[in-house]
């Protein structure tokens, strides 16, 4: 009955916790068992995936444009690892295959945690060219990485 004191703007960010909680989690895995990485993809995919009609529940409009160029980003990492994984599952992968491919994991989970990080600011901020400005900074970012 606790979520009767959050306000919908704050529910909206604690979903982005919750996401942000899945990627920091598949990034221990990326440490230990990159197949271990989709237990934490599906549910956070799902949830992201659902966040733009939850938004239009909520408030009873469109989201903003700039708020869902950052959820489509983050959906499409969500989509990209889920992709990576499975490449990697059907390769037949070296040691140091393996290894740098687990680099590639935590580089590119760095990015998407910082992009959820960002999202739980912007879900509460008037600012939007300062959003824009970090979304495409930060998808630069995790286009560098090198799989």
């Amino acid at each position: 009955m606790s979520w009767f004191h959050f306000t919908k703007q704050e529910r909206l960010q604690r979903n982005r916790q919750i996401r942000r909680d899945y990627a920091e989690t598949a990034k221990k895995h990326a440490d230990d068992n990159i197949f271990l990485i989709p237990h934490e993809v599906e549910p956070a995919l799902k949830m992201a995936l659902d966040e733009e009609r939850t938004f239009e529940e909520y408030f009873r409009e469109r989201m903003p444009a700039h708020m869902k160029a950052a959820l489509n980003l983050e959906i499409s990492f969500w989509q990209h690892l889920k992709e990576k994984v499975t490449d990697a599952g059907d390769a037949k992968l070296t040691e140091a295959e393996y290894d740098r491919l687990k680099d590639s994991f935590r580089s590119f989970l760095v990015a998407l945690i910082d992009l959820l990080h960002m999202e739980e600011e912007l879900v509460g901020s008037c600012l939007q060219k300062h959003y824009v400005d970090l979304t495409q900074a930060i998808q630069a970012r995790a286009a560098e990485v090198r799989w």
